[in-house]
């Protein structure tokens, strides 16, 4: 029995060290948190040139080239596409919208299939935010642009809130339509789809990295709930705490990786007001930047150890309900 237990320690040791180096720099999360509140700076602009009106300064920061910026006011999306030359990077960034509790726990929360991966459903204000209009297939066909231009440059998508969820749902497309390695970095992102959606992300995760940061008891990730799920890899922050990342949110039992603890779900309905301050972006950003590095940094994902080995931390269920927007009607899914 000891033999098996230490080949057991070993494995979960070797998977924990292959994890690490994938794990995004610190650097790359710093960037996309600038930009990923940047972003909201041109809700009321037209283009990549808006200036600032207090002191007629291009709110563009001179460390990043902005390619395209757009607003769908329908149906309130805003995404930029920008890169950093010094980096050689390109990010497309979406921000979030002015009330995301209202719409994510709204009563009429209904999920639409998500057409990029047959037999997977998605909530659907969220899947319209970026495909009702076509924003995909704009945003696809400009990126592809700078890419021609940048040849060589890592791409990534970040965003905040629904924001957030937008660039999980862009990334996927990009995979899909053949892009051969994207790497998503969100901050306060609510759950998206529904099972079938995250194991088909899971399934993808040789070409797209996504990892979700978690600020706090920031109460958007907690929502919408069941029969939502989320998709790719938790990083919660907590004050004065080390940062923990949680393989898939939910673990792993057989890498010996263990999911958020069963009270993270709970935690920030206690502390309503306070939950939803803590989600701001400006938040986010402020904690990195006052943070020391070695509470930030992460190298490996949580193992299970005899405090937190319980089978309900990194149990998934199956789909049992899925609400649809053709119809309303309720379909049982196997």
């Amino acid at each position: 029995m000891k033999v098996i237990h230490r080949l057991f320690v070993l494995l979960s040791l070797l998977h924990i060290c292959v994890a690490s180096s994938v794990f995004p720099p610190q650097e790359d999360v710093l960037l996309m948190a600038r930009l990923s509140k940047l972003v909201y700076k041109f809700k009321h602009e037209s283009d990549c040139d808006a200036v600032s009106p207090q002191t007629g300064e291009p709110l563009m920061p001179s460390d990043f080239v902005c390619h395209l910026y757009l607003h769908d006011k329908v149906q309130g999306t805003q995404v930029m596409i920008v890169s950093h030359p010094s980096k050689k990077y390109i990010a497309v960034v979406f921000a979030g919208t002015d009330d995301a509790r209202t719409f994510l726990a709204d009563g009429d929360v209904l999920m639409k299939s998500f057409e990029p991966m047959p037999g997977t459903y998605v909530h659907r204000g969220i899947e319209n935010s970026l495909f009702e209009h076509h924003l995909d297939k704009v945003l696809l066909e400009a990126v592809a642009d700078v890419q021609k231009n940048n040849p060589g440059y890592s791409l990534f998508t970040t965003g905040h809130s629904l924001g957030a969820a937008d660039a999980i749902l862009l990334s996927a497309t990009m995979v899909l339509r053949g892009y051969l390695k994207v790497t998503t970095i969100t901050f306060g992102c609510p759950r998206i789809g529904n099972h079938a959606f995250v194991e088909a992300l899971s399934a993808l995760e040789s070409k797209l990295q996504i990892w979700r940061i978690v600020l706090g008891y920031d109460l958007i990730p907690r929502l919408p709930q069941y029969p939502f799920h989320h998709a790719g890899h938790t990083i919660q922050w907590h004050d004065n705490e080390r940062a923990r990342v949680y393989y898939h949110h939910v673990g792993n039992s057989t890498l010996g990786y263990v999911g958020v603890p069963k009270e993270w779900d709970a935690e920030p309905f206690v502390w309503v007001p306070k939950a939803l301050e803590v989600h701001r972006m400006k938040n986010y950003l402020k904690y990195m930047q006052n943070t020391s590095n070695d509470l930030l940094y992460i190298d490996h994902f949580e193992p299970i150890n005899g405090n937190n080995n319980d089978d309900d931390d990194y149990f998934h269920p199956t789909d049992d309900i899925i609400l649809l927007s053709e119809d309303e009607r309720i379909v049982s899914q196997q």
